[in-house]
């Protein structure tokens, strides 16, 4: 479903229902190992959100762009016989941003914000869930000289983690024997930048 209006606003909204037949993943084999392999059916869904809405009653040049997403999803997990979401399909996903357009000045600006969160791995086992994220920046673009432009940006300024919770099962996940658990968590010192941009 799509809403336009004016030359720039637009809505969009969208729905996905999958469902998949054979569907690969990782299967226990004869031999007590594991192999890729396939499960009967599977099924994913979830939607979307976009938009672009200027804002130039508040005032000229200024615009606001984003995108929200949720999915889910469900399969037969051929380890435990339960049922589970895919590997790295669930979750939600927001980001946005705003920009500011002078063109007189030939002059743009902007700052943009990115939220995700819980992915979820799964293996024979062994699980990984990653924790929710966040990011965030802002940039300033004159035009220097002719088609030469230059960007001035930044990136997590106050720097960013990442963290990871890894469950190791004995023998496998139809255990609920846990052998151990792991908390990783990475550091990303912020980012400066200088982006030269022109035709030549």
């Amino acid at each position: 479903v799509e809403r336009r209006w004016g030359k720039r606003g637009v809505i969009n909204a969208s729905l996905v229902q999958e469902k998949f037949e054979e569907q690969l993943t990782l299967v226990p084999t004869r031999n007590g190992g594991v192999a890729l392999g396939n499960v009967p059916e599977a099924e994913r869904w979830g939607y979307n959100v976009t938009w672009t809405i200027p804002l130039s009653a508040l005032l000229t040049g200024l615009e606001l762009e984003g995108n929200y997403r949720w999915r889910d999803s469900e399969l037969v997990d051929p380890i435990t016989n339960q049922a589970r979401p895919f590997s790295g399909w669930n979750g939600k996903n927001f980001n946005t941003n705003i920009s500011y357009e002078i063109p007189k000045k030939k002059l743009r600006m902007g700052a943009w914000y990115w939220r995700g969160n819980n992915n979820r791995e799964y293996r024979p086992n062994q699980t990984f869930q990653w924790g929710t994220n966040d990011s965030w920046g802002a940039w300033i673009e004159p035009k220097a000289y002719k088609n030469l432009s230059l960007e001035f940006g930044v990136e997590d300024p106050l720097g960013t983690t990442f963290n990871r919770l890894r469950t190791d099962f004995t023998p496998d996940r139809r255990s609920v024997v846990v052998r151990q658990t792991q908390y990783r968590e990475r550091s990303k010192d912020g980012t400066w930048y200088l982006l030269v941009k022109g035709t030549f």
